[in-house]
């Protein structure tokens, strides 16, 4: 018969602990820097505030020259304007990485008063009213959707985080036509437009969680937070010229068919 284990007391240095598999980090880290994202993801969603605060105040200026912008030729000044800013829109988004802070932040106040001058000028030229309510609406939508993710310490850009926005889009829709008396047009365009923006929010997820690491020069994160907001607020000429494209399609068809009915009157 075998001898019973003699039991031992290891008396010799400490083991070190086991090293961390790859991609394997200590919860607490990934928690704060979960945090860190939500935050940032907050800040964001401030500069798409003062963005479209800066739209809406453009827009309005714009109003106050609309007769005297109403010639034909000063019409197909402003469109061929818009051909360019959807260029320029081009343009920045490839080259929206490399801009230093400053020049991001100033590219982002400049792009957003322009295209509220200029879409403000179409969209009355399209609906007869000012588009400035319209930015103010959606503005108010994202502030809502900054206090929600301050007060829940949410994701703002998750699936959860999104249909609640559809929600206080809805609300601050139905809100704006009662104290401002909007039309239903633009009371749709405040809902369709702060949707697809809550959207595409989504969908640059991972580019705007990735933002505060990419730039080593960016302590206060102003830089990356103007570089995310801006590559959401060049796809917003595009939501609204569509808008404003539908106003014209419609307006041929009905221009279209009531010709066709006078060809049938006696």
């Amino acid at each position: 018969m075998l001898p019973p284990p003699i039991e031992t007391v290891y008396a010799g240095p400490p083991v070190p602990p086991a090293p961390l598999k790859v991609g394997e980090a200590p919860a607490a880290d990934l928690a704060a820097a979960e945090a860190d994202a939500r935050r940032f993801l907050m800040q964001v969603f401030g500069f798409l505030v003062g963005a479209l605060a800066i739209s809406a105040l453009f827009a309005a200026y714009i109003d106050q020259y609309r007769e005297s912008l109403a010639s034909p030729l000063a019409s197909q000044i402003i469109y061929l304007l818009i051909g360019g800013l959807l260029i320029v829109a081009g343009l920045i988004s490839h080259k929206i990485e490399k801009m230093p802070a400053s020049v991001a932040i100033a590219t982002l106040i400049a792009y957003s008063g322009i295209q509220g001058a200029l879409l403000g000028f179409a969209y009355r030229a399209a609906y007869s009213e000012s588009l400035a309510p319209v930015y103010l609406g959606i503005a108010a939508v994202f502030a809502a959707m900054c206090l929600y993710g301050w007060r829940a310490d949410v994701d703002l850009t998750t699936v959860r985080s999104f249909l609640i926005g559809c929600g206080l889009a809805f609300v601050v829709a139905i809100g704006m036509r009662t104290v401002a008396a909007l039309s239903l047009v633009a009371e749709i365009t405040i809902f369709i437009v702060s949707v697809l923006m809550l959207a595409l929010a989504g969908y640059h997820r991972e580019f705007l969680r990735d933002l505060p690491g990419s730039f080593d020069d960016d302590r206060g994160r102003r830089k990356a937070a103007a570089v995310g907001a801006l590559q959401i607020y060049l796809d917003l000429i595009v939501i609204v010229i569509v808008i404003i494209q539908f106003r014209w399609l419609t307006s041929a068809v009905e221009d279209d068919r009531s010709r066709e009915l006078e060809k049938f009157k006696p």
